[in-house]
This record gives C-alpha cells, structure tokens and sequence, in this order.
C-alpha cells in the first residue's frame, strides 16, 4: 500500500513538474540600440560618440539591473550589433520597429535620443514592443548643460522607466477594434464589421518646459488596448453627429515667429521659414464628446454634461484608434493635421489677417483661456471664429497635431511632416487653463503621445 502510494506521489510530481515546464513564461528578450544623435538640433557638436556610448550603456544597464532575469533577457551590445542593428536609421514608426525586432530577434526595442535644446542637451529614452510596433514606456526628459548631470539624471530616469513597465504591463496585449456603441442621431451610417488593426506606434509629446497643463495629467494606459471584437461580428449602424469640415486652400506663409507676435515668442518659434501647403481640409471644432462617444462608446473626458464639450484626456495612441474606427464606419480618410496645417489654418489661410490669435488680436473675443473659462472646457463654437469661419484654435483646449516635436530650422519647406527623432508629439493653441500668452496662432508645446490629459484635445483634417 505504502509502495503504491509513493508511487503515485511521484508520479504526482512528474506530472506537475511537466506542466509547469510547458506553462513557463517564455523569456522576452530586450535590445538596447545605439543612442541617436539628432544633428538637426546641432548636439553633435557637444558631444562625441564615445560619450554617447557612455549614455547608450548605462541605458542597457538599467535594463539589466531592473527587468527580472527570469522574464527579461537583455541583449548585449555585442549581439545587437552583430545581427546589423545600431541604430533605427531616422525611423520609429511601428513598421521599422517591427522591422528590427524580427531582424534581432527582440521583443522590445529600447533607444535614447540625444538633442538640443538652447544650450542644454537633451535625453530622451524610449522602450517598444516590436510585435505592433507599440510605444510601451518613455524616460522622464532629461536636459542639462553638464555631461556628468547629464549621465547621472539618465540613470535615474531609466530606472524609473523600466519599473514603471513592470507596475503597468507585464505584456501589451494586442490590439483590436471593437463594435462601436451606436449613440446620438445624425445621418446614419452603416459600417462594415471592423477588423482588428495594430494601433499606430506613438512617439511623442512629453509635458514641457512651459507646462501646458497645470492641472495634473491623467495617465493613460501606457499600451493603447481595443476591446477585442468576435469573429462573427455583425455590421453596425453607428449614428455620428455631422463632423464639420473646413476646405483650406494651399498656399505659402511664414511658420513661427512672426512680428504680430511681438515679445511673447518662445525659442522653440524660431527660426521663423516659409512654408508651402497643398489643399486639405480642417474640422470646424474640435471633435466633440458627443462624436467621441458615438465611435468609441465610452467618455473619457473630466469635464461633462454637455455633449457639444471639446473631448479631452485623450492621448494622441487613443486618437489613432478613433480615427481607426472612424474611417471604417464613413469610408472616409480622416487624419491629424500636420503641425504647419494647424497653423496655416489658425492664421486664417491666404484669408489671413495676421492677427496674434486665430481670428483676433483680442484674445477674449476668440479663446477661452484662464481669465475666461471658469477654469474648464465651454461647448465648442462660442467664440468668434477666425478668417477660414475656424473655431476654437486658439485656447479651450490644446490640439494634438501629427508631428514629432523639434527644433525650427530655416529654410523654406514644402508639406512638412515634423522631425523623425523626437520622444513627443506636438500639440498647438492653448487651453482653458492658460494665458493668453499660451493661446497664440504659433505657440507650441508637446506631450507624451501615450498620456492624456484634461487639458488636450484635438480636430480632424483630411487631404482632397
């Protein structure tokens, strides 16, 4: 009895044993590329590559001492460069991700950004996963003048990174769309069933040194997660309210800093350059909760109790996703407009008047801003619009736009698309809670692309 007994203790074991060999979680492995060095902004000059070599390491480092061992295995330099991948040559977006991870066999992809910004460089240090080519998790930016400090602080900021991915994700999920929830009336429209589509990877827009935002961000999930529809999932009528638009006819105009703006222009304004823009158009508002909601079927914003109010505390990933489904339910092409879009347009087009605000010199007359608001958003369309017959570009909310935020440089530029280097997104025109200073037609400021906050919102554009 006792031999049966042991024998079946053991084969107990074995058993159990086999299963959790076959359930282990499998190792990820984790590539740290070679820091890049944003010429543009003229750091190659402050730095030498040796140094930067410094940077990328203690980078790795931070990898090794803070992912476990047991789930993360972090790539040596050796091997990453041996396999043909130093750097992501000027790409970041999700297929050049992807792109590398296959190449390396990674499944998250780390890399710094060194720039500058007036005389302090800048480090900025981003984590991926490759299967979506998703921004997972970003370093708080670190600028300062001294390269000791500049070390040390990057230190810090990564450490801070790499356990914060650990609190918030073990593994991003995939992404998928869901059957939006039909809500308030307009022209129905019947939408084929959406199928699940890998949300855009995001770079972006880290809070500045101005602080758009003086209430605190909330933070989004830091990976853009859909629900998951089912298979057999039947088309649905989704009743969106009219989104207006606005045809701006192309055209050339100086970007930036231009004499209007007097005194009030930030360094990042300049150097002011002529800019060249085909046809496109622009949403007349800011989309709406009321239009958020008919899409995505939820109301994320802080601010409530009237469908006309500007969505915010959406992130520009969340945003990717809205116009995901969006263009599945219209069969349209709906996207954000580019940073020297939104401008143009704020400056009323060749309707322009060269006003310092969009559609006045008198900020009041076209811009709730803190003097103003009550201190939150107002329903979209209650100030004078600007040349174009625009509203709302100048304050209730910041406005994502599609670019990457960097430095101005000159020279004249035709259909630009922003810089390729960049941990940020831009974001343009002020807010409820800013000064007038902050609601000017060229202000700029940007934001991690993976937060939201109450402060943000966004419009649509879309080419001929």
């Amino acid at each position: 009895m006792k031999k049966t007994a042991l024998i079946l203790a053991l084969l107990f074991c074995t058993v159990t044993a086999a299963f959790a060999q076959n359930q282990r979680i499998p190792v990820k492995n984790v590539a740290v590329i070679e820091t890049q060095i944003d010429e543009r902004s003229g750091a190659a000059k402050d730095i030498n590559k040796a140094e930067v070599g410094v940077i990328t390491n203690a980078i790795r480092r931070q990898a090794v001492n803070n992912l476990p061992r047991g789930r993360f295995n972090v790539m040596t330099a050796e091997t990453v460069q041996s396999m043909g991948a130093a750097v992501l040559e000027d790409c970041a977006e999700e297929n050049c991700v992807i792109a590398l991870g296959s190449k390396i066999g990674a499944d998250y992809i780390v890399r710094g950004i060194i720039s500058k910004f007036a005389r302090n460089l800048t480090v900025s240090v981003e984590m991926y996963e490759t299967e979506y080519g998703m921004l997972v998790a970003t370093a708080d930016e670190v600028r300062t003048a001294s390269l000791d400090e500049l070390l040390e602080k990057t230190t810090v900021a990564c450490a801070a990174m790499y356990k914060k991915f650990l609190e918030t994700s073990s593994a991003p999920a995939a992404p998928a769309v869901a059957t939006p929830a039909p809500q308030i009336a307009s022209t129905p429209v019947t939408a084929p069933p959406i199928s699940a589509v890998p949300a855009v990877a995001t770079l972006a827009p880290r809070q500045a040194a101005r602080e758009p935002v003086t209430a605190p961000p909330v933070p989004a999930s830091p990976v853009p997660v859909m629900p998951t529809p089912t298979a057999t999932a039947p088309a649905a009528t989704v009743n969106i309210p009219v989104i207006e638009m606005i045809s701006v006819q192309g055209g050339t105009f100086t970007m930036g800093c231009t004499k209007e703006q007097g005194r009030d222009c930030s360094d990042d304004e300049r150097p002011s350059h002529r800019v060249t823009l085909s046809n496109f158009s622009i949403g007349k508002y800011p989309v709406t909760q009321a239009q958020w909601v008919a899409v995505m079927g939820s109301n994320p914003s802080h601010f409530k109790g009237n469908s006309k109010l500007p969505i915010e505390n959406v992130s520009w990933s969340d945003i990717q996703t809205f116009i995901t489904r969006l263009n599945s339910i219209t069969g349209r092409n709906y996207r954000l407009p580019t940073e020297a879009e939104w401008e143009y347009a704020a400056r009323g087009g060749v309707r322009s008047r060269g006003y310092k605000y969009a559609g006045s010199n008198n900020t009041n007359k076209v811009a709730w801003n803190n003097s103003n608001s009550t201190l939150k958003t107002q329903p979209v369309g209650g100030k004078v619009p600007n040349e174009l017959g625009i509203y709302d570009m100048s304050g209730n909310v910041w406005e994502w736009v599609n670019d990457r935020y960097g430095n101005y440089t000159a020279g004249e530029k035709t259909n630009p698309s922003g810089f390729a280097m960049s941990s940020n997104r831009v974001i343009r025109g002020g807010s409820w809670n800013r000064d007038a200073r902050n609601c000017r037609v060229s202000i700029r400021n940007h934001y991690t692309p993976i937060d939201g906050s109450i402060s943000i919102g966004f419009r649509l554009a879309s080419s001929p």
